[in-house]
């Protein structure tokens, strides 16, 4: 795969059929980059946002996935996208008793996912917890404490993303990512929180993924999911499940990770919340002007 160019496919847009005549779909592509070494991750981010490329969340990976063929790179190549997941402490019970720990799960921002430099410097400083970084708890507080009021605006700034479209609960979620206009593009930022106790259950690859939590929620839904899983069921490809540790590190943020295509018996694939900070990384940078040409220009 040449790092050059833009291979990924991140969506599709059919052509109009028009007394018979078709004119064509037009599809949207995003930029990987590759970077290696024990800053490899943080170094792939910057590379893309010195670019001028704006880092692509999960749910557009998966969205992309579900319009391409077996070949086509957004299948064959894992990517670090734009989310991530955090393991927090509520110390003071923000949202509920104190001493909870929840996961939360941010698509299209986070609080460190936008800045590689702190990424690399945690790195540099031997300062991660096994493999993860540590947050403070005034960024957890404040993180808790925005989402628990709603403060939608607030939120917007404290992940360094888009347009908040939900803060909340599972259930909330899949009421909420119900609507076919749940996500506009990638503007569309949101939050789901979860009891730990809850979200571990889901760390294993899935047998039931469909309906999985961790996959429900990196798609932006049961319906996206559900399309991606469908073009890898074509393929032949029969198990795509999700991947999570990092449980017992309060505290503690990871990059959401992108994996391989769907597999028919082998050990690679699926979709991880654990990725290693300090491990070579490929992430994928969109064009500001082929967003605004392909989503807001129809």
């Amino acid at each position: 795969m040449a790092d050059d160019g833009f291979t990924v496919t991140l969506d599709r847009r059919e052509g109009q059929n028009v007394k018979g005549f078709e004119t064509g779909s037009a599809v949207l592509k995003g930029k990987p980059i590759n970077k290696k070494g024990s800053t490899g991750l943080a170094d792939s981010i910057e590379a893309v946002l010195d670019s001028g490329l704006i880092h692509v969340p999960t749910y557009r990976l998966i969205g992309g996935r579900a319009f391409a063929g077996k070949d086509d790179d957004i299948w064959s190549h894992y990517y670090e996208s734009r989310a991530e997941r955090i393991t927090a402490y509520d110390e003071k019970g923000i949202l509920g008793a104190q001493g909870a720990v929840y996961t939360i799960d941010i698509q299209n921002g986070g609080l460190f996912v936008w800045n590689p430099q702190r990424i690399r410097e945690a790195v540099n400083g031997g300062k991660l917890v096994d493999s993860a970084l540590q947050l403070t708890p005034e960024e957890i507080d404040n993180l808790l404490d925005a989402i628990n009021r709603k403060d939608y605006n607030g939120l917007k700034q404290i992940v360094h993303g888009g347009d908040v479209a939900f803060a909340g609960d599972y259930k909330g979620f899949l009421e909420a990512s119900k609507s076919p206009d749940f996500i506009k593009g990638m503007d569309t930022t949101y939050l789901v929180v979860r009891p730990e106790v809850e979200a571990i259950k889901h760390q294993d690859v899935s047998t039931n993924q469909r309906y999985d939590p961790d996959l429900v929620i990196a798609s932006g839904g049961s319906a996206p999911l559900s399309r991606m899983l469908e073009q890898g069921g074509r393929f032949g490809w029969w198990q795509f499940g999700p991947w999570n540790y990092g449980y017992q590190d309060y505290n503690s943020g990871r990059i959401v990770w992108l994996g391989f295509g769907l597999y028919s018996g082998g050990d690679r694939g699926g979709l991880v919340g654990y990725v290693d900070l300090d491990k070579s990384g490929r992430t994928v940078g969109v064009a500001q002007e082929a967003l605004d040409a392909f989503y807001k220009k129809k």
